[in-house]
């Protein structure tokens, strides 16, 4: 028979977890006795964990808004309507018939003003003739500052049904033709003496010919 002390801490024994287990969800046994309450244990610990490093839902989305009005080309360009608080999706439509370019200088404060509104950044163009052009002139501004240490993203969709047109920058190449219902993504570079025409080039996702 077990005296007193030693009948208490083998009854103390018998209610401990598995070796190396506790409250929570390290230190499980291997043991094939584990108990019902420990499987249990088991079973909420794993489901938590799988819900913990499954699939999360999308937090965010990059939104642009759309600018309330269009600035419509009708002849050679070189402005556009100064973008209203919160625009960032310049609404463009060539509306000539005949060969046109817009040029947007984004050095220039009526193209992207440095006061608190956003600079386009996003171009919904509507194309009437096959030789348009929308040139971006200085693209490595942003505010009137130069980012010679920054790529800068200029996104074109054609919105129109019929006509392409041409993206361009100030070393007057077709860097992109974005075609109806298209859309093509540029990044700007510019290494150097940026406040130069020339040294600013857009880098598109349509291959360049030059």
């Amino acid at each position: 028979r077990y005296s007193g002390s030693r009948a208490a801490a083998a009854k103390h024994s018998r209610r401990q977890p598995p070796a190396g287990g506790h409250s929570g969800c390290s230190g499980w046994s291997s043991s094939a006795k584990m108990s019902e309450a420990w499987r249990r244990r088991v079973v909420v610990c794993t489901v938590a964990l799988a819900a913990l490093l499954g699939p999360h839902p999308v937090l965010a989305q990059r939104a642009f808004k759309i600018s309330s009005s269009t600035c419509t080309i009708a002849a050679d360009s070189s402005s556009c309507q100064i973008s209203a608080a919160g625009d960032a999706a310049l609404q463009v439509e060539f509306a000539a018939g005949a060969p046109t370019t817009l040029t947007l200088d984004m050095s220039s404060a009526t193209t992207c003003s440095a006061s608190a509104v956003d600079c386009p950044q996003v171009f919904m163009t509507k194309s009437d003739h096959n030789a348009n052009v929308l040139k971006i002139s200085k693209c490595s501004y942003f505010k009137q500052t130069a980012y010679s240490t920054h790529l800068l993203r200029y996104t074109f969709i054609n919105v129109g049904d019929q006509f392409p047109y041409t993206i361009k920058d100030d070393n007057d190449e077709g860097r992109g033709v974005v075609p109806p219902g298209a859309v093509r993504e540029c990044y700007c570079y510019c290494p150097n003496t940026c406040a130069v025409g020339t040294s600013n080039r857009l880098y598109c996702t349509h291959i360049a010919a030059r």
